[in-house]
């Protein structure tokens, strides 16, 4: 019977790799047989350890062994061969809670704030359900995850937050897939749950102008006012909005000031013109030595009670913009489909009834694909899409910034219809 020591090494002389000849159990011959493989090592000694070790798993997988080769025997000599061989070895493995632990660390400098705090949460809340958290990553079957899913779901939370808190654990798994720790990404297996996506709306034209003359009436409301323009002309995140520098306002550009942004969420940079009447707004606050456009608003959390989010769809219930809420959605939960977030819609709408390309739109708003933008466009939101360009820019009778003096004066419709007349000159200046 063959053993370790029957390894041998021969060379072709066009070669300068020294191949390992050993013997491998034929099943079908009921015999031991020669097999030739390259060590892919010049080195002889370095050549003879690496043929030991194939002779070594060889001879496990053959009759005088009936336990069988099992995954750490391999994992053993795959991470013998790459070390003589002066590559990195495969982690053997690691337990499921360290490991998601440390994938979240790695994403806090590569995701936004709110992001990363969801991250958290799904791992935390699938943590609590798993039980074992200090199970090895590679024995969490997909029978466990779907016991936990639907455990989780029978708890009561809605399929919507189930199938993104799995979307997370998948992510976690294909890392770990990538890195040798697990053969295959038992998430992939699992079915998402079925779940009818809420929708958030566009404001109305009436909708705008009767939220912003409420913020407008009164000091107090001054900053939510620069947070309002700021999504709606803009079209960015509410964390974006009221965390804006007027550092990053270019006022030395021409025709409009340029916001130039990093994106919390997606990490792009993007520079969009300011319009009116955000542009007009921007040009009578006094910053009053703040770094932020939105010096108290900068420093509270979005979520929660008193978070932004919920201060925000207080201001507009206010205002007496009404908005229907869903009760249950299906999930159990109320939803309201006209929030903060809204004015992403809202704003990506004007632009496509404006005539800004998809391509353009899908830059400014930070969408990852045309699909997302499509969710994010209401063509019908009034009777006529110039309607609501219209009242952006006509929404409060306050005067106009003052075109270049090298231009001649503007056209009113030039002013009032900003977002249209802005169209070309966006694209040549994100695109």
């Amino acid at each position: 019977m063959a053993t370790p020591e029957s390894a041998q090494l021969h060379r072709h002389p066009d070669s300068p790799y020294w191949r390992a000849r050993f013997r491998i159990w034929n099943a079908a011959q009921q015999q031991w047989i020669w097999k030739t493989q390259t060590t892919k090592l010049e080195d002889r000694e370095d050549a003879m350890a690496v043929a030991r070790e194939y002779s070594r798993i060889a001879q496990l997988a053959g009759p005088g062994n009936p336990r069988g080769v099992s995954r750490e025997d391999v994992l053993e000599a795959v991470n013998t061969i790459l070390r003589i061989s002066g590559h990195q070895t495969i982690r053997e493995s690691a337990p499921w809670k360290e490991y998601a632990a440390r994938w979240i660390d790695q994403k806090k400098n590569l995701v936004g704030a709110g992001t990363w705090e969801n991250y958290k949460g799904r791992v935390k809340e699938f943590n609590a359900h798993l039980g074992d958290s200090a199970i090895l990553i590679h024995l969490i079957t997909v029978h466990q995850l779907r016991d936990i899913q639907a455990r989780i779901r029978e708890s009561g939370i809605s399929a919507t937050t189930v199938n993104g808190m799995f979307g997370t654990v998948s992510a976690i798994f294909a890392d770990a897939h990538a890195e040798g720790l697990i053969p295959r990404n038992p998430a992939l297996l699992l079915d998402a749950l079925p779940s009818t996506p809420n929708e958030r709306r566009a404001f109305t034209p009436e909708e705008i102008q009767k939220l912003g003359a409420y913020l407008a009436a009164d000091e107090s409301r001054q900053e939510w006012l620069t947070a309002f323009l700021l999504g709606l002309c803009t079209g960015q995140r509410l964390t974006d909005c009221t965390r804006a520098l007027w550092t990053q306002i270019d006022t030395a550009a021409a025709p409009y000031w340029v916001w130039q942004l990093t994106q919390g969420k997606t990490k792009k940079r993007v520079e969009i013109p300011l319009v009116e009447p955000l542009a007009g707004h921007l040009k009578r606050l006094n910053p009053k030595g703040s770094l932020y456009l939105c010096p108290t608003l900068a420093t509270l959390g979005t979520d929660g009670k008193f978070g932004l989010s919920a201060r925000f769809s207080r201001l507009v219930a206010e205002a007496g913009v009404t908005s229907q809420v869903v009760e249950g959605s299906g999930e159990g939960k109320s939803f309201n489909p006209l929030t903060y977030h809204s004015l992403r819609h809202t704003c990506n709408s004007v632009m496509a009834n404006a005539g800004v390309s998809q391509d353009v739109r899908r830059l400014i708003l930070g969408h990852a694909s045309d699909q997302m933008n499509t969710r994010y466009t209401h063509l019908q939101i009034s009777t006529s899409g110039q309607a609501l360009a219209d009242s952006i820019g006509g929404a409060w009778s306050t005067p106009k910034a003052a075109a270049p003096a090298t231009r001649g004066p503007r056209r009113k419709a030039d002013t009032d219809t900003a977002p249209s007349s802005t169209a070309k000159r966006a694209d040549r200046r994100i695109g």
